[in-house]
Protein backbone atom coordinates (compact mmCIF):
# COMPACT_ATOMS: atom_id res chain seq x y z
CA UNK A 1 0.00 0.00 0.00
CA UNK A 2 1.18 3.53 -0.70
CA UNK A 3 2.40 5.59 2.22
CA UNK A 4 0.05 8.24 3.55
CA UNK A 5 2.57 11.03 3.95
CA UNK A 6 1.45 13.94 6.13
CA UNK A 7 -2.27 13.97 6.83
CA UNK A 8 -4.55 16.95 6.33
CA UNK A 9 -7.28 16.34 8.85
CA UNK A 10 -10.83 17.55 9.36
CA UNK A 11 -12.19 18.48 12.76
CA UNK A 12 -15.70 17.88 14.03
CA UNK A 13 -18.12 15.01 14.02
CA UNK A 14 -18.78 13.62 10.55
CA UNK A 15 -22.21 12.12 10.00
CA UNK A 16 -22.41 9.18 7.64
CA UNK A 17 -25.42 8.52 5.45
CA UNK A 18 -26.20 6.43 2.37
CA UNK A 19 -24.84 8.11 -0.75
CA UNK A 20 -27.30 6.80 -3.33
CA UNK A 21 -30.57 5.04 -3.88
CA UNK A 22 -30.68 1.30 -3.29
CA UNK A 23 -29.14 -0.63 -6.17
CA UNK A 24 -31.16 -3.79 -6.84
CA UNK A 25 -29.76 -5.31 -10.03
CA UNK A 26 -30.27 -9.05 -9.81
CA UNK A 27 -27.36 -11.50 -9.65
CA UNK A 28 -27.02 -13.70 -12.75
CA UNK A 29 -24.44 -15.97 -11.06
CA UNK A 30 -23.34 -16.23 -7.45
CA UNK A 31 -20.06 -17.41 -5.92
CA UNK A 32 -21.24 -19.81 -3.20
CA UNK A 33 -20.19 -19.62 0.43
CA UNK A 34 -17.23 -21.96 1.11
CA UNK A 35 -18.31 -25.27 2.62
CA UNK A 36 -16.50 -24.59 5.90
CA UNK A 37 -18.31 -21.27 6.39
CA UNK A 38 -21.64 -22.78 5.33
CA UNK A 39 -21.19 -25.57 7.88
CA UNK A 40 -20.42 -23.04 10.61
CA UNK A 41 -23.62 -21.16 9.71
CA UNK A 42 -25.77 -24.28 9.39
CA UNK A 43 -28.69 -22.65 11.21
CA UNK A 44 -28.75 -19.61 8.93
CA UNK A 45 -31.57 -19.31 6.40
CA UNK A 46 -30.17 -19.39 2.88
CA UNK A 47 -31.56 -17.48 -0.08
CA UNK A 48 -32.31 -13.98 -1.28
CA UNK A 49 -30.22 -11.04 -2.38
CA UNK A 50 -29.12 -8.07 -0.30
CA UNK A 51 -29.72 -4.54 -1.53
CA UNK A 52 -27.01 -1.89 -1.39
CA UNK A 53 -26.87 1.89 -1.15
CA UNK A 54 -23.64 2.01 -3.19
CA UNK A 55 -23.58 3.01 -6.87
CA UNK A 56 -21.59 0.30 -8.66
CA UNK A 57 -18.87 -0.15 -9.74
CA UNK A 58 -17.08 1.85 -7.05
CA UNK A 59 -13.38 1.09 -7.58
CA UNK A 60 -13.34 0.51 -11.34
CA UNK A 61 -13.26 -3.25 -10.97
CA UNK A 62 -15.22 -6.28 -12.18
CA UNK A 63 -18.70 -6.79 -10.74
CA UNK A 64 -20.16 -10.08 -9.61
CA UNK A 65 -22.10 -11.62 -6.74
CA UNK A 66 -21.03 -13.74 -3.77
CA UNK A 67 -22.73 -15.36 -0.82
CA UNK A 68 -21.97 -14.20 2.72
CA UNK A 69 -23.39 -14.64 6.19
CA UNK A 70 -25.18 -11.57 7.54
CA UNK A 71 -23.58 -9.98 10.64
CA UNK A 72 -26.31 -11.38 12.90
CA UNK A 73 -25.60 -14.91 11.61
CA UNK A 74 -29.25 -15.53 10.74
CA UNK A 75 -29.10 -15.42 6.92
CA UNK A 76 -26.89 -16.35 3.99
CA UNK A 77 -27.55 -13.85 1.21
CA UNK A 78 -26.10 -13.03 -2.19
CA UNK A 79 -24.27 -9.69 -2.16
CA UNK A 80 -23.07 -7.62 -5.09
CA UNK A 81 -19.28 -7.90 -5.26
CA UNK A 82 -16.42 -6.11 -6.98
CA UNK A 83 -12.90 -7.35 -7.71
CA UNK A 84 -10.26 -4.64 -8.12
CA UNK A 85 -6.65 -3.87 -7.26
CA UNK A 86 -4.93 -1.33 -5.02
CA UNK A 87 -1.29 -0.76 -5.95
CA UNK A 88 -1.32 -4.14 -7.69
CA UNK A 89 -2.85 -6.00 -4.71
CA UNK A 90 -6.06 -7.90 -5.62
CA UNK A 91 -9.05 -6.97 -3.44
CA UNK A 92 -12.71 -8.00 -3.10
CA UNK A 93 -15.57 -5.82 -1.88
CA UNK A 94 -19.06 -6.94 -0.85
CA UNK A 95 -21.75 -4.26 -0.91
CA UNK A 96 -24.49 -4.07 1.70
CA UNK A 97 -26.38 -1.06 3.07
CA UNK A 98 -24.87 1.20 4.28
CA UNK A 99 -21.55 -0.65 4.64
CA UNK A 100 -19.19 -2.14 2.11
CA UNK A 101 -16.87 -4.90 3.32
CA UNK A 102 -13.43 -5.14 1.72
CA UNK A 103 -10.75 -7.81 2.00
CA UNK A 104 -7.65 -9.17 0.30
CA UNK A 105 -8.58 -11.54 -2.52
CA UNK A 106 -6.06 -14.12 -1.29
CA UNK A 107 -8.18 -14.50 1.86
CA UNK A 108 -11.40 -15.18 -0.06
CA UNK A 109 -14.72 -13.39 0.32
CA UNK A 110 -14.58 -10.83 3.15
CA UNK A 111 -16.61 -11.39 6.31
CA UNK A 112 -19.44 -9.00 7.08
CA UNK A 113 -18.26 -7.53 10.36
CA UNK A 114 -18.23 -4.00 11.76
CA UNK A 115 -15.65 -3.35 13.11
CA UNK A 116 -13.89 -5.36 10.44
CA UNK A 117 -11.26 -7.95 11.38
CA UNK A 118 -7.62 -6.85 11.34
CA UNK A 119 -7.14 -8.32 7.83
CA UNK A 120 -10.27 -6.65 6.41
CA UNK A 121 -12.03 -3.30 6.13
CA UNK A 122 -15.53 -1.94 6.70
CA UNK A 123 -16.39 1.22 4.74
CA UNK A 124 -19.20 3.79 4.74
CA UNK A 125 -20.00 6.74 2.52
CA UNK A 126 -21.73 9.96 3.44
CA UNK A 127 -21.13 13.70 3.44
CA UNK A 128 -19.09 16.23 5.43
CA UNK A 129 -19.70 19.93 4.85
CA UNK A 130 -21.64 19.09 1.71
CA UNK A 131 -18.74 17.08 0.26
CA UNK A 132 -18.65 13.30 -0.33
CA UNK A 133 -16.98 11.42 2.51
CA UNK A 134 -15.67 7.83 2.58
CA UNK A 135 -14.47 6.32 5.86
CA UNK A 136 -13.02 2.82 6.30
CA UNK A 137 -11.75 1.02 9.37
CA UNK A 138 -10.53 -2.24 10.84
CA UNK A 139 -9.54 -3.72 14.17
CA UNK A 140 -6.03 -2.99 15.38
CA UNK A 141 -5.83 -6.22 17.38
CA UNK A 142 -7.33 -9.70 17.27
CA UNK A 143 -9.63 -9.01 20.22
CA UNK A 144 -11.11 -5.94 18.54
CA UNK A 145 -10.39 -3.70 21.51
CA UNK A 146 -8.74 -1.05 19.34
CA UNK A 147 -10.21 0.17 16.05
CA UNK A 148 -8.41 2.34 13.49
CA UNK A 149 -10.25 4.39 10.86
CA UNK A 150 -9.17 6.63 7.99
CA UNK A 151 -11.17 8.53 5.42
CA UNK A 152 -11.10 10.95 2.52
CA UNK A 153 -13.24 13.88 1.46
CA UNK A 154 -12.01 16.02 -1.43
CA UNK A 155 -8.29 16.77 -0.96
CA UNK A 156 -8.41 16.02 2.77
CA UNK A 157 -7.71 12.89 4.79
CA UNK A 158 -8.84 12.09 8.29
CA UNK A 159 -7.78 9.58 10.93
CA UNK A 160 -9.43 8.19 14.06
CA UNK A 161 -8.38 5.76 16.78
CA UNK A 162 -10.68 4.21 19.37
CA UNK A 163 -9.77 1.89 22.24
CA UNK A 164 -12.16 -0.07 24.44
CA UNK A 165 -11.82 0.81 28.11
CA UNK A 166 -11.77 -2.94 28.82
CA UNK A 167 -8.08 -2.77 27.87
CA UNK A 168 -7.55 -1.28 31.32
CA UNK A 169 -9.73 -3.65 33.32
CA UNK A 170 -13.20 -2.83 34.59
CA UNK A 171 -14.18 0.32 32.66
CA UNK A 172 -16.70 1.19 35.41
CA UNK A 173 -13.72 1.85 37.69
CA UNK A 174 -12.24 4.39 35.26
CA UNK A 175 -12.43 8.12 35.91
CA UNK A 176 -14.24 9.29 32.79
CA UNK A 177 -13.95 12.92 33.91
CA UNK A 178 -10.28 12.80 32.93
CA UNK A 179 -9.51 12.61 29.20
CA UNK A 180 -7.57 9.59 27.94
CA UNK A 181 -4.15 10.43 26.52
CA UNK A 182 -1.99 9.05 23.73
CA UNK A 183 1.63 9.85 24.54
CA UNK A 184 5.04 9.56 22.86
CA UNK A 185 8.20 10.76 24.61
CA UNK A 186 6.16 12.69 27.16
CA UNK A 187 4.16 14.65 24.58
CA UNK A 188 0.77 13.61 23.33
CA UNK A 189 -2.85 14.33 22.59
CA UNK A 190 -6.05 14.07 24.60
CA UNK A 191 -9.03 12.03 23.52
CA UNK A 192 -12.62 11.84 24.72
CA UNK A 193 -14.69 9.12 26.34
CA UNK A 194 -17.69 7.82 24.43
CA UNK A 195 -20.11 4.93 24.66
CA UNK A 196 -19.82 2.48 21.76
CA UNK A 197 -22.63 0.48 20.22
CA UNK A 198 -22.32 -3.09 18.99
CA UNK A 199 -25.50 -4.35 17.30
CA UNK A 200 -27.43 -1.69 19.27
CA UNK A 201 -26.07 -2.95 22.62
CA UNK A 202 -23.89 -0.47 24.55
CA UNK A 203 -20.82 -2.29 25.81
CA UNK A 204 -18.75 0.30 27.60
CA UNK A 205 -16.58 3.36 27.50
CA UNK A 206 -14.32 3.90 24.49
CA UNK A 207 -11.40 6.31 24.25
CA UNK A 208 -11.64 8.16 20.93
CA UNK A 209 -8.84 10.20 19.35
CA UNK A 210 -9.58 12.32 16.28
CA UNK A 211 -9.25 15.79 14.78
CA UNK A 212 -6.34 18.01 13.67
CA UNK A 213 -4.28 17.61 16.86
CA UNK A 214 -4.41 13.82 16.56
CA UNK A 215 -3.61 14.06 12.83
CA UNK A 216 -0.53 16.17 13.53
CA UNK A 217 0.53 13.70 16.23
CA UNK A 218 0.16 10.74 13.84
CA UNK A 219 1.96 12.49 10.98
CA UNK A 220 5.05 12.94 13.17
CA UNK A 221 5.28 9.30 14.26
CA UNK A 222 8.27 7.27 13.10
CA UNK A 223 8.71 3.48 12.79
CA UNK A 224 10.28 1.98 15.88
CA UNK A 225 8.63 4.42 18.27
CA UNK A 226 6.30 3.28 21.03
CA UNK A 227 3.02 4.86 22.04
CA UNK A 228 1.49 4.79 25.49
CA UNK A 229 -2.22 5.20 26.10
CA UNK A 230 -3.04 6.55 29.55
CA UNK A 231 -6.30 6.45 31.48
CA UNK A 232 -7.09 7.14 35.11
CA UNK A 233 -8.98 5.06 37.64
CA UNK A 234 -11.20 6.81 40.16
CA UNK A 235 -9.21 8.23 43.10
CA UNK A 236 -5.90 7.05 41.60
CA UNK A 237 -2.89 9.37 41.37
CA UNK A 238 -1.03 7.47 38.64
CA UNK A 239 -2.59 6.50 35.30
CA UNK A 240 -3.02 2.99 33.97
CA UNK A 241 -1.24 2.45 30.66
CA UNK A 242 -1.31 0.32 27.53
CA UNK A 243 1.45 0.29 24.91
CA UNK A 244 1.03 0.38 21.15
CA UNK A 245 3.44 0.10 18.25
CA UNK A 246 3.75 3.32 16.25
CA UNK A 247 4.92 1.31 13.24
CA UNK A 248 1.87 -0.96 13.35
CA UNK A 249 -0.46 2.04 13.67
CA UNK A 250 1.24 3.85 10.77
CA UNK A 251 1.09 0.79 8.50
CA UNK A 252 -2.55 0.17 9.33
CA UNK A 253 -3.52 3.79 8.69
CA UNK A 254 -1.71 3.68 5.35
CA UNK A 255 -3.59 0.53 4.30
CA UNK A 256 -6.96 1.83 5.47
CA UNK A 257 -6.47 5.18 3.76
CA UNK A 258 -5.55 3.43 0.49
CA UNK A 259 -8.77 1.40 0.73
CA UNK A 260 -10.81 4.52 1.54
CA UNK A 261 -9.39 6.29 -1.52
CA UNK A 262 -10.26 3.33 -3.74
CA UNK A 263 -13.76 3.11 -2.28
CA UNK A 264 -14.28 6.83 -2.79
CA UNK A 265 -13.78 6.33 -6.52
CA UNK A 266 -10.78 8.69 -6.55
Amino acid sequence: MARIGRLKLLAGLLALAPASALAQERCAAVTPLPDSEAAAAAKAVRGGQAVTSWTLPVAGGTLGCAEAVTPDGKQILAFRSERFTINGVPMIALYASPNAYVGYAQNGTPRLSNPAPADGFSCERGTAGGQPLTVCGSRHDADGRVEVKAGVTGPYSLALLSADGVLFGDFQALDLSKPPQLVKDGAGVDGVWQKKMLYAVPYGAVAVFEGPAFGQFVSELKPGESLVMRVWKKDAEAPRTARMSAEQLIQQLQSILAVAKAMSGS
